[in-house]
């Protein structure tokens, strides 16, 4: 009906019933075409492999390590690293983004990346800036 009414000004003076039934037909295939695609995307994505594999979390390499420490990050310290990172904002967009000023979203981030570097397990003991070689420890 909405559709009708929308176009008032295309009803014919003789045979209105008969157009507002042709635009009910064209309405009601719309939707069972736009249903149709819904339910082909769903079973499409339902055989596709899930992007996260309960693999061996060892074969898993840097990324699982970053996700796990992701996800022990509050909801909104996720949110400024993946603006930051992913989306790879300036402070002054992510501030935008967020409807807040740039110091605070300069300071927010600066926070979520201490907690998330607090998370994230060190690749070998060695002090930072050090390299192993044969055996012995020498600065770079």
């Amino acid at each position: 009906m909405l559709t009708v009414w929308r176009r008032l000004d295309d009803l014919p003076s003789d045979g209105a019933l008969p157009w507002c039934y042709g635009v009910a037909r064209r309405t009601m295939a719309n939707a069972r075409r736009g249903e149709q695609r819904r339910l082909r995307l769903v079973q499409r994505l339902e055989s596709e492999p899930s992007p996260r594999s309960e693999s061996d979390p060892a074969e898993a390499g840097p990324d699982a390590d970053l996700a796990t420490a992701l996800e022990q990050l509050s909801g909104d310290d996720r949110e400024i690293l993946r603006l930051w990172a992913w989306e790879q904002l300036e402070p002054r967009e992510i501030a935008l983004v967020l409807d807040t000023t740039v110091n605070a979203a300069t300071l927010r981030l600066s926070r979520a990346r201490t907690r998330l570097g607090k998370h994230l397990k060190r690749q070998n003991s060695d002090p930072s800036g050090h390299e192993r070689m044969n055996g012995t420890q020498e600065r770079r």
